[in-house]
């Protein structure tokens, strides 16, 4: 059964993931039609992130990929994130729940192949004041970092701090130093009453809360 005459008859849930991107390719290469061609993309790039990431420069230097396939690809990934946007209702839109943090960072925020740390700036009822990028790749001072975090939460008046980092592997559990980080922002927020909501650490395939974990 062709992938489109499955989705009409079994719904899209149930097609696998070469097949939805067949429908979208809609042609293959010489040699390998389009489910075998959607199937080694998937495979090469790390699958629908990975390939909806890439760059269109990048997709074009792909054997198959030509401009219209290279735009379409990434004209579903900002529909993607538009709609996940919109299905953020501003009224329900509380911070110090995990879900909807993960939703946020994921569809807000531009994630790269290395480690990014981010600070949300919280105000009393937990909306969103500021959000920023603190740091990239690995935290080799701590104290430091820690240090920079509360500076510029006092200087924004934040009554309250998420932080996050993406893990680029597909392990979400937290590492030594992520639990030692976590352990000492938290001490030092109290110093200074400013509330520590949550740590995150997240990627494309879900995420970890300290808080919901019991850890803050």
């Amino acid at each position: 059964m062709k992938p489109r005459e499955k989705l009409l008859e079994c719904g899209a849930k149930n097609l696998k993931d070469e097949e939805l991107l067949a429908i979208l390719l809609r042609t293959g290469v010489k040699g390998k039609n389009v489910i075998d061609f959607s199937r080694q993309l998937l495979n090469d790039s790390g699958g629908f992130s990975g390939l909806l990431d890439m760059e269109i420069n990048d997709l074009l230097k792909i054997k198959g990929i030509n401009i219209s396939k290279a735009t379409l690809l990434k004209a579903i990934l900002e529909v993607v994130q538009r709609y996940f946007k919109e299905k953020i209702d501003v009224p329900d839109f509380v911070l110090n729940n995990p879900e909807v943090v993960y939703r946020f960072l994921m569809t807000g925020i531009k994630w790269e192949d290395r480690e990014k740390f981010v600070v949300m700036f919280l105000n009393n009822a937990s909306d969103l004041m500021d959000l920023e990028t603190m740091f990239l790749g690995n935290i080799n001072s701590v104290p430091l970092f820690i240090s920079e975090i509360l500076k510029k939460a006092l200087r924004k008046g934040a009554r309250g701090i998420i932080v996050a980092h993406n893990h680029i592997t597909g392990n979400l559990s937290p590492s030594k130093e992520d639990m030692a980080f976590t352990t000492k922002l938290k001490k030092a927020c109290e110093l200074v009453e400013i509330v520590f909501v949550d740590h995150l650490i997240f990627n494309h395939f879900g995420f970890f809360s300290f808080k919901q974990q019991g850890f803050i």
